[in-house]
């Protein structure tokens, strides 16, 4: 359930990524994930036409972490590759231009080791603070929560942004709410957005980190 999701808002997402520069009609759109539970990467690579908002291909291809990623028309030209891999830092795109000229660009993402919320048992009633170990969020940042509760067939996604720079978050309980007592389990998805240029090529970037999840045990 949880790739589906994401493909989806990862694909508007990166789709809704133009520039206003008009002296290039080409963006790049570059998306990683690295899922702690699976052990496991995935890569995507777009080249979009700003002004058609179509996918073209890309001439001589285009290779992540080194490896040629497969061209697979599902939504436009897309290039994309999955493999079992440990947790690195950084991911590197690599391509060439109409003059053969070698370029890159690299996604940086910043793991969560460990999460908790404070307290044993979770109340829906009061505001609670998540605190992980890692760096905080930093700018184009968010944390996604995803609860799941297997017995009823609920998944509830809530979104939250902060900038404190520390690594920890406040949960209001107006968010807590949209959960319901039970045993639940939470994992949380560390999303990053960038934009950048390389060599007066847009190049706008996506990023997700998929911890493991943990139980917890939901009261009124």
């Amino acid at each position: 359930m949880k790739h589906i999701f994401f493909l989806i808002l990862t694909t508007l997402a990166l789709f809704g990524c133009g520039t206003n520069d008009k002296s290039d009609n080409t963006a790049l759109l570059c998306y990683v994930r690295y899922d702690e539970a699976l052990s496991t990467a995935k890569a995507e690579a777009t080249l979009q036409n700003i002004d058609t908002k179509t996918a073209e291909e890309i001439p001589g291809g285009i290779r992540y972490q080194g490896t040629e990623m497969k061209l697979t028309p599902i939504i436009g030209m897309t290039y994309n590759y999955e493999y079992a891999a440990k947790f690195l830092t950084d991911h590197v795109f690599e391509w060439r231009d109409a003059e053969k000229n070698k370029k890159t660009f690299t996604l940086k993402i910043d793991p969560i080791k460990s999460f908790s919320l404070a307290g044993e048992m979770v109340s829906l009633s009061h505001s609670n603070v998540l605190s992980w170990e890692g760096s905080g969020l930093g700018k184009g940042e968010t944390l996604v929560f995803m609860w799941e509760n297997q017995e009823a067939g609920l998944t509830v996604p809530m979104e939250v942004s902060t900038t404190n720079n520390q690594p920890k978050i406040e949960l209001p309980a107006t968010k807590l709410k949209e959960l319901s007592p039970g045993n639940w389990t939470l994992y949380l998805v560390r999303k990053k957005l960038v934009k950048d240029k390389v060599d007066g090529l847009a190049v706008n970037g996506i990023s997700e980190f998929y911890t493991k999840p943990i139980k917890i045990s939901m009261t009124d």
